[in-house]
């Protein structure tokens, strides 16, 4: 609605004038005060109706772009992770962060810069016919021409986009893997190495941003040459026109501005052709993740409720007769079964790659295998396990699994009522209490990104407290206690073994200080 006033109010001051023009040359000083006052107005209020709607704008596409955002983002976090695992996370990025501005700009710039280029290209076009047609017929006779070859270009410029947008996530993809790793490229003194392939990959993007840029040039020139061979014939026109005395000086200023208005619609029109091609591009690409296979998180209440009912018994896990294979690979996994009861501290031990973590991946749903996959309360009652039976998990993967902020913050993830009673005793019972007492800030001492400034014990040991917070009823270990020394390997498992409510601990491990203490142990 403000476009369609802004473009009245731009007509309705070409119009003044001529009027205006009109006035003076006819020496009619009687209507020229208002007329001034009157165009005045008009292009001030234009000026002042300019901002508010790029106030709006502004507004409207940040609103948007996150709405847009939130909902890739959180369509990536509901997504099966095999799948979402499969991409390159520079990629995700890139998609999440540039695709969705591509988006957002195309809803709130394109459409409505469509609709009122059209609506300023019709009423300028009338307003010309009204007053000459063959005027009215110049200004749109480059039109078809105009069309014509803009959809001619229509292809390449697809093509140029989507090459840009590959270049673009392959850049970032690098760059954040890279980053995540340089402590190993450091180590293996592969600086050199990662600076030669960051000139490759920044020169394909380079490469290819040239080449969009070359075609745009060239067809954005083309379609200038007709706009301008367009105004040329209608400044001719007009000057003809006022030689032969069928018009005077003011209709023809005014029939040059309108001949402006038309032409500058009209290339507007067709200057939203890239970026057409370019929102769709960056659609599709946000498709793809869209496309992506959810899990069902949905109507979790029975589970929800089975999970608390046994938060003191504790509860057994059961696989019975459990099949994996990652795709198009040999079965991981074949026909095996096993099962850990509350109090008991089971572990799974095998040579690397033989299917440990796989297990706990079945688990917590990351993964789907076959055969049956329980939880089971004392009772006898069982539920199968699903991307809704997460939260009677509590899980320590191998390597470092914190995350960047305070000690403080990294535990309250999973239990953000917790006080600091209960922060302390979690760490306690990790056997970290210690070290992090004697950290700069206590508590609030800052980790970095990698767990920087920490061991690789002391970093294992706060992630085992932050399981032991968040006092789901199964606790799983993979590899969690690989970098402790004998004694705090020991004194942590006694520790998880007298807790309070009822735990079911599965490990996984090949250290023979943790297996002596199992009461179970299977061999995978």
């Amino acid at each position: 609605m403000l476009g369609f006033l802004s473009s009245a109010l731009a007509l309705a001051g070409s119009v003044l004038s001529k009027k205006l023009i009109n006035a003076v040359t006819g020496r009619d000083p009687s209507s020229i005060t208002m007329l001034v006052v009157l165009y005045v107005i008009f292009g001030v209020g234009n000026v002042f109706l300019s901002a508010v709607m790029s106030r709006i704008s502004v507004f409207s596409n940040t609103m948007v772009t996150q709405s847009i955002r939130e909902d890739v983002y959180y369509g990536v976090l509901s997504s099966k992770w095999q799948a979402v695992s499969s991409l390159r996370s520079g990629d995700i990025l890139n998609r999440i962060n540039n695709d969705t501005t591509t988006v957002a700009g195309a809803v709130l710039t394109w459409i409505p810069t469509l609709i009122t280029k059209l609506f300023q290209f019709v009423c300028a076009f009338v307003l010309i016919f009204h007053y000459d047609r063959a005027m009215a017929f110049i200004a749109l006779a480059g039109s078809p021409v105009t069309v014509i070859v803009s959809s001619f270009f229509l292809g390449k410029m697809r093509k140029n986009s989507k090459e840009t947008r590959n270049a673009s996530s392959s850049l970032v993809s690098f760059l954040s893997e890279s980053l995540s790793e340089l402590k190993n490229i450091k180590a293996f003194d592969f600086v050199s190495d990662f600076k030669a392939r960051f000139d490759c990959t920044q020169k394909v993007l380079s490469e290819s941003l040239l080449r969009q840029n070359r075609f745009s040039v060239f067809s954005g020139t083309v379609v200038s040459l007709l706009g301008l061979l367009v105004s040329y014939s209608c400044f001719g026109w007009s000057v003809y026109r006022l030689w032969l005395g069928k018009i005077d000086f003011g209709t023809m200023a005014m029939f040059l501005q309108l001949a402006a208005y038309v032409s500058s619609a009209f290339s507007g029109l067709v200057s939203l052709v890239p970026g057409a091609v370019s929102s769709t591009v960056s659609a599709r690409r946000l498709m793809e993740l869209s496309s992506i296979e959810k899990e069902q998180t949905e109507n979790a209440e029975l589970e929800r409720k089975f999970i608390e009912n046994a938060h003191e018994s504790g509860l057994t896990v059961r696989v019975e007769s459990g099949s994996y294979s990652y795709e198009n690979e040999k079965p991981v996994l074949r026909s095996f079964s096993f099962s850990a009861s509350p109090g008991q501290l089971v572990a799974l031990k095998g040579p690397s790659g033989s299917g440990k973590t796989t297990v706990f991946r079945l688990l917590l749903a990351l993964v789907e295998g076959e055969g049956g996959f329980f939880l089971e309360n004392s009772e006898g009652e069982r539920i199968p396990v699903s991307a809704k039976t997460r939260s009677a998990f509590s899980f320590v993967p191998q390597g470092h699994s914190l995350f960047a902020g305070t000690v403080r913050e990294n535990l309250l993830l999973v239990k953000p009522d917790a006080d600091d009673e209960e922060l302390r005793e979690s760490l306690r019972i990790a056997c970290a209490l210690d070290f992090v007492l004697k950290m700069p800030n206590g508590l609030d001492s800052v980790i970095g990104e990698d767990t920087g400034g920490l061991s690789e014990g002391q970093a294992q040991r706060i992630a085992v407290a932050r399981a032991v917070l968040k006092g789901s009823p199964v606790l799983l270990l993979d590899e969690a206690t690989a970098a402790l020394d004998m004694e705090t390997e020991k004194q942590l498992a006694r520790n998880l073994l007298s807790l309070k409510k009822k735990r079911t601990i599965i490990v996984t491990t090949h250290r023979e200080t943790l297996l002596s203490l199992c009461d179970e142990l299977y061999e995978v």
